[in-house]
């Protein structure tokens, strides 16, 4: 597979004060200007493919909340998605989205299950190296256990539509995702429990989270070899530890901050080759990246996007991992 690789690089912050029609609106012209850029690629690589993508937090907002309603997050979802369907030669990451659900009997038990399954872990390798994360796990426990209207579960999930369907990844691990004043009083963090591994086309790729990075999950727990490890972030370096991708692979990062951004390929003893950008469209917001992966090896091939396909994409009972 030959990738165009393109990340979309905007200012996190001010997009965060629009409206999410004039944040789409932002998007959608990147995402156009990159498919021009493509189609001139495509001309010399017919069957090439083109990865655009952007940072953490893409969307989040500013207000009384930082996270979108339910109802928003499907509005967004299926947009992406319908844009998928019609560009069957895109891989689409538009970031993270920060979103979250009010408390119910159902959700309240999903987020206990993921508590129990990541929280705890979670938790357990804070206190292995003297750190603590409050509130801690029991009083998180002993919280969602009481009936609370009030109480807000906030994700952070990052999202990939292909050739109309889309896989989420949710964040497994809290950083500053507690930002307003109602979220500090009412939210609860819903640790991540779905898989970070997608397989398109034969390739399998990882995509992390900021700082679920930082503690090397996908490099610990992959359960298959990565293809191309993806790390999208707001402000995070890159540790070469925690790159996930065996050594003929490909690492992505795409930070809020475009100093970060790195591509690298051709790993041994935690080196790479890091590849310069074959354009850099600043007007547009926009680095291209070429990249061949036709001699990546992968062990079972596949033709389709296989993680998660479903038709109810605004929330949904997901497929747990224990780590």
């Amino acid at each position: 597979m030959k990738l165009f690789v393109v990340m979309h690089q905007v200012d996190i912050l001010k997009l965060s004060t629009l409206s999410l029609v004039e944040k789409l609106k932002i998007i959608q012209f990147g995402f156009d200007n990159a498919l021009a850029i493509f189609e001139q690629h495509k001309s010399i690589n017919p069957k090439a493919k083109m990865l655009f993508i952007m940072p953490e937090n893409t969307f989040s907002a500013r207000g009384e909340l930082s996270h979108y309603s339910v109802q928003d997050a499907a509005f967004i979802f299926n947009y992406f998605l319908n844009l998928s369907q019609k560009y069957t030669d895109v891989i689409i990451l538009p970031g993270s989205i920060k979103r979250y659900k009010q408390s119910t009997s159902e959700n309240d038990a999903e987020a206990i299950s993921a508590t129990k399954l990541t929280g705890q872990w979670f938790h357990e390798v804070l206190d292995l190296h003297g750190k603590t994360l409050t509130p801690s796990f029991n009083e998180r426990m002993s919280r969602l256990s009481i009936k609370n209207e009030r109480r807000l579960l906030l994700q952070n999930t990052a999202f990939l539509a292909c050739n109309g369907k889309i896989v989420f990844i949710d964040k497994k691990v809290p950083y500053k995702e507690l930002v307003t004043d109602r979220e500090k009083r009412d939210g609860v963090f819903q640790f991540g429990v779905t898989e970070n591994e997608v397989n398109i086309e034969g390739l399998n790729f990882g995509v992390e989270i900021c700082c679920d990075n930082d503690f090397g999950l996908l490099a610990s727990h992959a359960s298959l070899p990565i293809d191309v490890h993806i790390l999208i972030s707001a402000t995070i370096p890159t540790f070469t530890d925690a790159i996930a991708c065996h050594k003929d692979g490909l690492y992505i990062h795409c930070d809020a901050s475009p100093s970060e951004n790195s591509i690298v390929i051709k790993f041994e003893d935690g080196k790479g080759i890091e590849l310069k950008p074959a354009l850099k469209a600043q007007e547009y917001g926009l680095m291209a990246f070429e990249v061949d992966l036709t001699e990546l090896k992968y062990q079972e091939k596949k033709t389709a996007l296989t993680n998660i396909e479903r038709e109810d994409i605004t929330f949904f009972k997901r497929k747990s991992i224990k780590y």
